[in-house]
C-alpha cells in the first residue's frame, strides 16, 4: 500500500492510484479466477509469449515441452490435423485419453488449429482429479483451459507478424523405385517368392505371381495392356505391349522441401481500424468512408509479378534509417546482406494523416530483422557479376595500386 500526505483544503479531490505490485498472480479456473496460492489442485500456466513466439502450426504442437507431464502425440501428418494432448497417460482402452479443451470457460469441440496462437492470452493446464469435479467425466484426461485476448479501453495496440520456414525430412530418403515398371516387377518378385517359399514349384509360383499382381495392389494399374494379358509376364518382365497412362511419380510433391509462410492479416486490418479511431481528430471527428489503405492485395495490384502472388504487402517508410539486425539480434554492418527478396520481420507503426484533403493511414518503418536469404526481387546482382565479361581497354590496376589514375 502506498500513502501520500496532502494539505487540507475546503474542496479536496482524491484520486486512487492502483499499485500493480500488490496484485497476486491469478489462475483461470472453471468458474472465474483464483489466487495461485489458494489453489489445491495441480495447475500449470503457460504464458502467451511461449505460444505466440513458437513456430508450430497449431496450438497443440506449441504446448509440447511447455508443461511438465504433457504429451503431444501426432497420429497423422495431414495438414491442419491436430495432435492429441495426453496428460495422464493411457487410462482407458475404449474411451478417449485426450485432455478436455476449454476456451473462455466453454468446452471446445473444434480443432485447436482453428485458433490463432496470437489470439491466446494464457493457457492453464489442470492435471489432477480436481478437474473432474469442475468439468465432470469429460475431464478424466485432464483439462487445458485457454483464455483468449480481449479488447482494452483507451489503449491502441498494433501488432503485425509473419513467419517463414522450410519443412523438410529429418532423415535422408531411402532408395525408392521411382519407375512404375520397376515397382510392378519388384512387387511381382515379392509375390513369387512367397509362393515359392510355401513349397510351390518355381513355374507355378511365377504364374501365380502374374495372376495375383494387380489384385494384391487393389487392382490399380498405371498401364494400359491388351485384354487377357499379364502386366508382368511369368518370366518376370514387364509386358512389352504395356503403355503408361501418365508420366508423373508425384515424388516431388510428396518428398520435396516445402516452404511455409504465415501472416496475421486480420491483425493488420484491426490495427488499421485502431489507427483510424486514434486519429479521428485529424479527420474532423468522423472516420472517412474513403481513405488510403496501406494494406494492398498483391494479386490485384501486381497481377504480373509472381513475387506478390497470394500475398498482401505494405509500403512502409520513415524519415530516419531503421535499425537492421540478424536472427541473433546482432546489427548487420554490411548493407548488401539485406536486400529486396530476403525474409525477416519488420516493426511498423500505423498512423493517420490528412494532407490537403488526402486522408488515410500511413505505415511507418521502425526496425528490421533478417532471418533467411531468398530469391532477390528485380534481378538483384553484384557489381562483380555485372562487369565480369567486359574487356577493360587498359591494364587494370592490381590490389597494390592506389587507384586508376
Amino acid at each position: 500500500m502506498q500513502t501520500q500526505e496532502v494539505a487540507i483544503k475546503p474542496n479536496l479531490k482524491v484520486i486512487l492510484k492502483s499499485d500493480t505490485e500488490l496484485l497476486d498472480e491469478v489462475t483461470v479456473v472453471a468458474y472465474g479466477t483464483k489466487r495461485k496460492q489458494d489453489l489445491v489442485g495441480s495447475i500449470s500456466s503457460v504464458k502467451n509469449e511461449i505460444i505466440s513466439n513458437s513456430q508450430a502450426a497449431s496450438v497443440s504442437n506449441a504446448l509440447e515441452g511447455a508443461v511438465a507431464g504433457l504429451q503431444v502425440v501426432s497420429s497423422s501428418g495431414q495438414p491442419g490435423q491436430d495432435a492429441d494432448i495426453v496428460l495422464r497417460g493411457i487410462g482407458s482402452i475404449s474411451a478417449s485419453n485426450n485432455a478436455l479443451i476449454v476456451v473462455d470457460g466453454v468446452p471446445f469441440n473444434g480443432k485447436l488449429s482453428d485458433i490463432n496462437p496470437t489470439d491466446i492470452a494464457s493457457v492453464n493446464v489442470s492435471k489432477d482429479a480436481v478437474s473432474n469435479s469442475l468439468y465432470g467425466s469429460r475431464a478424466a484426461g485432464g483439462v487445458v483451459m485457454i483464455t483468449t485476448k480481449t479488447g482494452r479501453k483507451d489503449k491502441v495496440s498494433i501488432n503485425f507478424d509473419g513467419s517463414w520456414g522450410v519443412a523438410q525430412r529429418a532423415y535422408k530418403d531411402y532408395d525408392m523405385a521411382t519407375d512404375p515398371g520397376e515397382f510392378y516387377r519388384l512387387t511381382w518378385y515379392g509375390i513369387r517368392n512367397t509362393y515359392w517359399a510355401a513349397g510351390n514349384s518355381i513355374e507355378d509360383s511365377n504364374l501365380a505371381a502374374s495372376q495375383d499382381l494387380l489384385g494384391e495392389l487393389g487392382n490399380y494399374n498405371a498401364y494400359i495392356i491388351p485384354q487377357g494379358e499379364y502386366l508382368v509376364t511369368p518370366d518376370g518382365k514387364l509386358n512389352p505391349n504395356a503403355r503408361l497412362r501418365y508420366d508423373d511419380t508425384f515424388a516431388d510433391a510428396l518428398f520435396d522441401n516445402a516452404f511455409r509462410q504465415e501472416y496475421n492479416v486480420e491483425s493488420v486490418k484491426a490495427a488499421i481500424q485502431n489507427a483510424l479511431k486514434a486519429g479521428i481528430g485529424k479527420f474532423g471527428g468522423k472516420i472517412p468512408s474513403v481513405y488510403k489503405n496501406p494494406l494492398r492485395d498483391g494479386d490485384t495490384e501486381r497481377p504480373d509479378d509472381d513475387a506478390y502472388s497470394n500475398s498482401y504487402f505494405l509500403n512502409a517508410n520513415w524519415k530516419t534509417k531503421p535499425g537492421v539486425v540478424n536472427a541473433m539480434r546482432k546489427p548487420i554492418e554490411n548493407e548488401d546482406e539485406f536486400y529486396s527478396g530476403c525474409y525477416g520481420y519488420a516493426s511498423i507503426t500505423f498512423y493517420a494523416f490528412n494532407t490537403n484533403g488526402n486522408k488515410g493511414i500511413a505505415c511507418g518503418l521502425n526496425n528490421l530483422m533478417k532471418i533467411a536469404d531468398g530469391e532477390p526481387l528485380g534481378g538483384r546482382s553484384t557489381a562483380e557479376s555485372d562487369f565480369a565479361d567486359i574487356e577493360v581497354p587498359f591494364e587494370a590496376p592490381t590490389d597494390d595500386d592506389d587507384g586508376l589514375f
